[in-house]
Formats: C-alpha cells, structure tokens, sequence
C-alpha cells in the first residue's frame, strides 16, 4: 500500500480546498481564498493523491530534465494512465480547482526496476507519476511542478508484502540517491532518464531519502518532513 501521509502544510491545503468545495456544492461563494487556491494549478493534486516528500521551504529551482524530455512520448500508455487519473480527479473535485496536465499535449514513459513500473506524463508545465508492480493502471499519482528543486525532489513510496520502493523524480546531476529503512537497511536507487528506483526487502517503513545535488550538497528527507541540507 502506498504511503498518503502529507505535509503540515499541504494538510492545511487539502482542508481549504475541501471547505471550497464544500461552499460551492451549496451555492455560497467561496470568496478571496476560494480564488487564491484556484490560480494554484497543482492544488486539487495536492489534496487528493498520493502526495510524499512535497518540501514547503524555499529553494531554488535552477534545473533540467534532459533524459525524461527527450525520452518521452505523446502516445505511450504512461501518459493516458495518468491523464485519465487527472481527469477522475477534476470531476470528483467538482473543479474546485485545475488538475496537472489539464492543458497542452502531455508526453510520457515508463521507467522498470525489478518488477517496480513508474508511469511518468509531463505537459512541460506539470510533471505526475504513479508506481505499480501489475499490468492495471494504478488510481492514483504524485504531481509537483516543473522545473524540480534540486533540494526539494518530489517522491513516492509502494510497497507489498515482501518490499518496499521509494520512486523520485530528479534533476539532471544528482546522485548518491538513497532510501534508507526504518530497519536500517538502505538501497541505492537506479537512475534512469531522471526517475530514480529504491527497492528494500522485506515491506518495512522508509525512514529518509537521501540524495546529494548536482551542486554538491547533501540533502536528506524524512517522508511528510522538510529536507535538510549540509554542505558535500
């Protein structure tokens, strides 16, 4: 089962947007903060997928895709299974706010590491991926928006009975990323076309990802918490 904990803050959001919701379904406006939240395309996202390792602090966003732009397509499965999440989730929504990928043409790929499939759609804007270890498109995705903070990579969290993964999307030049397990054992992830893959025995906990930046920081993240950073 995947993990839905969220960030302090982005439970703050995913509350708004519920009230929002709630006041349009009875005719009331939802006023100044209703229209706020609608300018923010990713919100609806945010309050309703899977959603892991979303940072809240400022960071600097001076990076680039390059293997996942050149790599993805606009008639791979990867990016109908994911459009077709986005748009279950605008409808039961009831449009409170626009969904990732809800405008221009979203390319995707596949990425595999040992039986763990990561479907990946961007439209250059948004990027949404979702992990599955079956043939069946998986119901539910991670959005974040483009480019990724090199200290602030957006990831997820699977597992079943024997495993666990951790699947992040990251910029060009980062490397060392590692998930560690609430048992101590730990897994360096396979990169592939900016999709890293973290496989652990067993099923446990993840207890951080760690990663070191194409500038050389080192920055660690406990699910649900705010990265720390210390100097390579």
């Amino acid at each position: 089962m995947p993990d839905t904990s969220l960030p302090p803050a982005l439970d703050r959001v995913r509350a708004e947007l519920v009230s929002a919701a709630a006041r349009e379904k009875h005719g009331k406006p939802a006023g100044r903060r209703r229209r706020r939240l609608t300018a923010r395309p990713l919100l609806l996202a945010v309050a309703a997928l899977l959603v892991a390792g979303t940072a809240t602090a400022a960071v600097v966003v001076t990076s680039t895709t390059s293997g996942l732009d050149r790599n993805a397509r606009s008639d791979t499965p990867a990016a109908s299974n994911i459009s077709g999440v986005m748009n279950r989730l605008q409808r039961a929504g009831g449009g409170v706010a626009r969904a990732p990928l809800s405008s221009a043409t979203i390319k995707g790929l596949t990425v595999t590491r040992d039986g763990v499939h990561v479907d990946i759609a961007t439209n250059g804007t948004d990027i949404c991926f979702a992990h599955r270890t079956g043939q069946a498109p998986t119901g539910a995705a991670s959005c974040a928006p483009l480019p990724i903070p090199t200290e602030a990579v957006p990831f997820g969290i699977g597992n079943d009975d024997t495993r666990t993964w951790v699947v992040a999307i990251v910029p060009d030049g980062t490397t060392n990323v590692t998930a560690t397990g609430t048992d101590g054992q730990r897994d360096t992830a396979q990169i592939t076309n900016n999709v890293a893959i973290a496989i652990l025995p067993d099923g446990g906990g993840i207890q951080q990802l760690s990663w070191t930046t194409p500038d050389g920081k080192n920055v660690t993240q406990h699910p649900g918490k705010d990265p720390q950073f210390s100097d390579g």
